[in-house]
């Protein structure tokens, strides 16, 4: 432990009190010095050194992951905002860098799995993206108040859902077909595990002043996806919806 100078000894000077009292408090200020994330410090026999944590040189604090549907050790699949996610490596080889990029799992132990929340459904607490049909996400690694690593993604899916199914409902051969349609759409519960919907809208009206006098309408499908987006609309479809009889 080193003191400050206090007094000249045995005549000898080789320092100033001054310049003495000057290096203690350097030392003394160094040996208090504290790291944070994402700095570590060795302390070996030889020497001190600061370094950034092995995770996070070149990438910061985000990864390349992919959904699985469950976590290692087969915990079970969550049901709300959170999901499961493996870390996954590139596996190029050499080629050119215009290649396009192939990817794997991470197949060492310092493999991260790790749960991590879609902000996006952290309002509706859904859990709607697929899982373990290799879905990528850019996860991002933040430290809670503890501190404790927190993992967390932002993604709305894929824009063309082919889990659409038909709409729920038909368009009526004929308007006088008043019978009420009891088809229901949840997407926390969607019927049959069809994640989004399709639905008809009546666009416009018109009368054939012809030889017919028949009222026609027209109609197109509008496609949505299992988070509301609309994906489709489709061409206009013409139908009948009026074709009168004759007066006595």
């Amino acid at each position: 432990m080193m003191s400050r100078f206090r007094k000249l000894r045995g005549g000898i000077d080789a320092l100033k009190a001054s310049e003495w009292n000057a290096l203690v408090d350097e030392v003394r200020r160094l040996s208090n010095l504290k790291v944070v994330t994402p700095l570590e410090m060795i302390k070996t026999s030889g020497a001190t050194t600061l370094r950034m944590l092995p995770g996070l040189v070149g990438g910061g604090d985000w990864f390349l992951a992919r959904l699985h549907d469950d976590g290692p050790g087969a915990p079970g699949n969550y049901t709300d905002q959170r999901y499961w996610v493996v870390e996954r490596i590139i596996t190029n080889t050499g080629e050119a860098d215009t290649t396009d990029l192939t990817f794997a799992d991470d197949p060492s132990d310092a493999a991260r799995w790790v749960t991590a929340t879609n902000l996006e459904e952290v309002l509706s607490e859904s859990h709607l993206l697929p899982d373990n049909d290799n879905y990528p996400v850019v996860v991002f690694k933040d430290m809670d108040a503890s501190p404790i690593p927190r993992y967390y993604f932002s993604s709305l899916g894929d824009l063309d859902d082919p889990a659409v199914p038909e709409t729920p409902g038909v368009v009526p051969a004929n308007a006088s077909d008043d019978a009420e349609d009891g088809d229901t759409w949840d997407r926390e519960n969607p019927a049959g595990g069809k994640d989004g919907v399709v639905l008809m809208l009546h666009t416009r009206t018109v009368f054939h002043d012809g030889a017919d006098q028949e009222l026609h309408g027209f109609f197109r499908s509008l496609t949505f996806d299992h988070m509301g987006r609309l994906t489709d609309v489709s061409a206009e479809t013409e139908y009948l919806i009026n074709d009168p009889d004759a007066c006595p």
